[in-house]
């Protein structure tokens, strides 16, 4: 992968992530949605209400319990 790709993949990235928290923050239901897969594994096991390990879920209902 050339330095370019690499520079493209992280500016992906960053976008992606900037799109999903202002998803949230406006409650921009559909623009969350879209930067998900249909299944997505969550890992809360650090957080003391989270689970002891990682859960796989539909995005869908990821973004129920964001709601």
């Amino acid at each position: 992968m050339s330095s370019e790709d690499q520079r493209i993949d992280r500016i992906d990235v960053i976008e992606t992530l900037y799109r999903e928290m202002s998803a949230i923050d406006g409650k921009d239901w559909p623009t969350l949605l879209a930067c998900f897969t249909d299944e997505i594994e969550v890992d809360m096991t650090g957080a003391q209400f989270g689970p002891n390990k990682p859960i796989k879920l539909t995005s869908g209902k990821w973004i129920g319990a964001l709601k």
